[in-house]
């Protein structure tokens, strides 16, 4: 459980990475969760957080919740109240995730996990750029997509290359408007913006990520009027996408 937890603070939430990252405590619960608090900062800004943690048959679950470090005893009640009101469903849970498939590029570079009855296509550049697309009846889709840079860029540096990729690909379509730019824990930078197809207009969001020489882009999208029916897949398929940059190039 411990071993878990500490590899999904590192490779999940990227808490752990945070220079000013400081664990507090580490209770393990009556009831076999394991409660951690820390200290990390968020946009600058020095944050109290707790994690819950817990297995229940073969899910891993994490409540975390966290505050400026502040207003933390003002916002404790909100807090404690999330916290009461949190129940896991096993069934709805197990339902979902018996309809997905993973997808697992030959050379291990990268791994995701799908819904099983969207169409997988791959419009690869051989040797060089991966660009995998899975997308539904619905128009929603998702893309997972590595491209090899040949450095490790700076913060500006995928900041620029951000520009570069946006306005080169869907920054060309008909009504294209950003509507936020979120720098990550992880050092990351997510994208948000609408554009307009086929007369449809589509939120759409990328998360880029350096992974060594190499920037990830997962991006995910769907019409406006049937984006949030696809909120668990979006948030499967992020959730598994999985990067081994050690296996690049291919």
């Amino acid at each position: 459980m411990h071993a878990l937890i500490d590899e999904w603070m590192v490779d999940a939430s990227a808490f752990a990475t945070d220079d000013a990252y400081e664990e507090l405590s580490r209770e393990d619960q009556a009831d076999g969760s394991v409660l951690l608090r820390f200290y990390y900062t968020r946009e600058e800004e020095p944050t109290q957080a707790g994690c819950f943690f817990e297995i229940q048959d073969t899910l891993f679950s994490a409540l975390c919740l966290g505050s400026s470090e502040d207003r933390w005893d003002e916002h404790a009640e909100v807090l404690n109240h999330m916290i009461d009101s949190y129940v896991l469903s096993l069934r709805t849970a197990a339902g979902p995730a018996a309809s997905y498939t993973a997808f697992i590029h030959p050379s291990g570079v990268f791994s995701i996990e799908y819904p099983e009855s969207w169409l997988v296509e791959d419009l690869s550049t051989e040797g060089q750029d991966i660009f995998i697309s899975f997308s539904g009846e619905t128009g929603a889709f998702v893309f997972a997509q590595l491209i090899d840079v040949g450095e490790t860029l700076s913060a500006q540096g995928l900041n620029d290359f951000v520009n570069v990729a946006i306005a080169s690909g869907f920054g060309q379509a008909q009504g294209f408007q950003e509507v936020s730019r979120e720098v990550q824990n992880n050092g990351g930078v997510l994208v948000l913006f609408r554009y307009i197809a086929n007369g449809e207009l589509m939120d759409v969001g990328v998360l880029f990520e350096p992974r060594g020489n190499l920037v990830s882009a997962l991006t995910i999208g769907a019409p406006e009027q049937v984006f949030s029916s696809h909120a668990t897949d979006f948030d499967h398929a992020g959730n598994s996408f999985a990067v081994d940059e050690t296996a690049w190039p291919y």
